[in-house]
């Protein structure tokens, strides 16, 4: 209710913004001349927004459309949005993983955050904006089911101070009780964004704080009786019935960047009133602050758990894990070359970047002895607080070369020399190449990376009541090489990607950490093709996986999506309506489990799960500003086998009734 309370002020009080409203909105290519926004701009009736996200150099971008059409408005999951085939333990909030390799996160010293990260927002989940008025946008999402009290919210505001500075919030607030037992979650993020585009000086900067609530249940106990009957998921006992999660992250990030020869330019401007934008020399700065706290808390002991703790280091009545992980990192890099608008980049920079990594967390319980008033010595145990800091210091560069506007080459890398991670690699690059400057012309991508690193400070050495261990893993290497194709005027995207992986590590059926020996490979191809016929519209993608180790890296084979709809305009064309099914499928494999006392997917070789189509109905609206949807997802509950789990021992949601609304405001 009190996510429904604040989207009823925050309508009023937006409403109140908007009372004179501008024509409908329209976009355009972020990489103009200032000329060209100034007379697309003259027209102040007219929303002019242009958008683009940071490219991995941390200096460039790529330009993203301003979205105002209806297809897809029923995916308000933005976990689903980010990932397309996924496994997850059932309700949107917990622990969630791609089911493309290639998409997941491998090399991360905080392991234990992976599977919710998604619920935080990060530099890589921010996009900046130029416009000429005010804009906001408000998606609520709420299920038609009072036990489940699924209620999500997400607040977008964003405007330009003068022609080169712009302000931005964002706040996402998500609260849902779950179908099955211990599945409540309560999620809530909120970001302020800005950027600064100066000739001589720009800079973009985001703070974020995140946190995350959720109920631990382990699982249901006896998945034979979940599959043979055909009870509510309330009824179905879980392994644990205390169990919980709270983690607490604070970020920063700020990248900016000084035009050194600009500066100079400046001055020679007051002499002669001729000035290039040009950067001979530069200097590109950035920062980035994450800050985490994570509490694993289970109340009950081992009668009423089932048998799940096959260890208690700490104590045998409760668990109360806490981790504290705070990671620093900043980089100086000296550029040299010209980066003009409608000119192609040449840059090289190079630099120094330094890592400091903090982290604490219950060790090892020692024995004290002490004398009593007999003379005797007496036992105790206490439990120390492990503590260890490392300062990783790297040379980083890169280079951006760019011919016409049709060709550009970005690669970076990071050598580190001194600290944990001395001798770990990092080598990217990407070759983009669009056939045409017309609107939706053929593009690809061509990506290279080569990294060789050591697993991380927790998969050594790490101790907590349920888990221990002390190893001293070799490093990981990889070779990844793979292409992506668009061609958005036919609606078709393909891409192709093969990795060759040496000492993988992973966390087997004990959860806890294996490293493979030899090397093993993965590959990874998939098709996406829109198809419009009248007012019939469908859309399909497939994915074809292929490991050469499913005990190191569990894949499925096939993966496919198809979204069909019939879309018709209503009421002389001021409103159009799509009626459509999605339906999602793959084969069946050993997918993970998963330990919510570490945070981890786990590999298991207990049971194959897939094999089973999700099908959801919906029914979407637009009505010139806002859009609608009304969904019944996975439809086809109980009518068939019931096997739809994604996760070991985790079923996914029964049949429920969604809706949900977006709304643009702008003055």
């Amino acid at each position: 209710m009190k996510i429904l309370y604040i989207l009823l002020f925050l309508l009023v009080f937006i409403s109140r913004l908007s009372a004179q409203e501008p024509d409908d909105a329209s976009s355009d290519d972020s990489g103009q001349t200032k000329e060209t926004l100034k007379k697309q701009t003259t027209d102040t009736t007219k929303l002019r927004i242009f958008i683009k996200s940071m490219r991995s150099d941390l200096m460039s971008f790529d330009s993203i459309p301003f979205d105002t059409l209806l297809e897809d408005i029923h995916l308000q999951n933005h976990l689903r949005n980010k990932y397309p085939f996924l496994s997850h333990l059932g309700n949107l909030g917990l622990a969630a993983v791609s089911n493309n390799y290639f998409q997941q996160a491998h090399a991360s010293d905080l392991f234990f955050i992976n599977p919710i990260k998604y619920n935080f927002i990060h530099k890589d989940d921010i996009l900046y904006y130029k416009t000429n008025h005010p804009y906001s946008n408000i998606s609520y999402n709420s299920s038609g089911s009072s036990n489940m009290d699924l209620q999500s919210l997400r607040f977008l505001h964003t405007q330009n101070v003068n022609e080169k500075l712009n302000l931005g919030l964002l706040l996402n607030l998500h609260s849902s009780n779950g179908v099955y037992q211990r599945q409540k979650s309560t999620a809530n993020a909120l970001s302020l964004f800005s950027g600064y585009d100066g000739d001589y000086y720009t800079f973009n900067a985001v703070v974020s704080y995140n946190t995350l609530v959720n109920e631990e249940s382990g699982g249901i106990v006896n998945d034979t009786l979940f599959e043979n009957d055909r009870d509510k998921g309330t009824v179905y006992p879980t392994v644990l019935n205390d169990a919980k999660s709270n983690i607490r992250n604070s970020y920063v990030f700020i990248s900016q960047r000084f035009n050194l020869a600009g500066v100079r330019q400046l001055l020679k401007k007051q002499q002669n009133d001729s000035v290039r934008k040009f950067s001979g020399i530069g200097l590109l700065h950035s920062f980035e602050l994450d800050r985490n706290k994570r509490n694993y808390i289970d109340n009950t002991g081992p009668s009423s758990s089932f048998h799940y703790y096959s260890e208690y280091n700490h104590d045998s009545i409760k668990t109360n894990d806490s981790l504290y992980f705070f990671h620093l990192q900043n980089s100086v890099e000296l550029l040299l070359g010209k980066q003009n608008p409608n000119e192609p980049p040449i840059l090289i920079r190079a630099g120094i970047k330094s890592i400091y990594d903090k982290f604490n967390y219950y060790d090892h319980r020692d024995t004290v002895l002490t004398l009593n008033q007999k003379g005797l010595f007496d036992t105790s145990l206490v439990y120390k607080f492990y503590k260890n800091q490392y300062n990783n210091l790297a040379f980083t560069g890169g280079i951006s070369i760019g011919i016409k506007s049709f060709f550009l080459l970005i690669a970076n890398g990071d050598y580190f020399f001194s600290g944990y991670k001395a001798g770990d690699l990092y080598l990217h690059g990407k070759l983009s190449n669009r056939i045409s400057k017309k609107p939706g012309s053929l593009a690809f991508n061509i990506l290279m990376d080569i990294s060789r690193h050591k697993p991380g400070y927790f998969y050594d050495r790490y101790f907590s009541n349920h888990f221990s261990w002390n190893n001293n893993f070799s490093p990981v290497k990889e070779i990844r090489a793979g292409i992506e194709v668009t061609w958005p005027a036919i609606k078709f995207d393909a891409d192709f990607n093969y990795s060759l992986l040496s000492s993988t590590v992973y966390f087997d059926s004990n959860s806890k950490p294996q490293q493979s020996s030899g090397e093993m490979s993965v590959l990874e191809a998939s098709i996406s093709k829109g198809f419009r016929a009248g007012i019939f519209n469908t859309k399909f993608k497939t994915m074809l996986q292929i490991t050469s180790n499913d005990k190191v890296v569990p894949l499925p084979l096939f993966s496919g999506y198809n979204s069909s709809y019939i879309e018709l305009k209503l009421f002389k064309k001021v409103m159009t309506t799509q009626i459509g099914y999605d339906l999602r499928y793959n084969t069946a494999y050993y997918a993970n489990g998963y330990r919510p006392d570490l945070g981890v997917f786990f590999n298991q070789r207990e049971k194959k799960i897939g094999n089973y189509p999700f099908v959801d109905v919906f029914l979407n609206v637009k009505l010139k500003r806002m859009r609608f949807y009304l969904k019944m997802e996975h439809v086809n509950s109980d009518l068939l086998s019931r096997i739809y789990y994604t996760v070991l021992h985790y079923p996914v949601n029964s049949r429920m009734l969604m809706y949900g609304l977006s709304w643009n405001f702008y003055d």
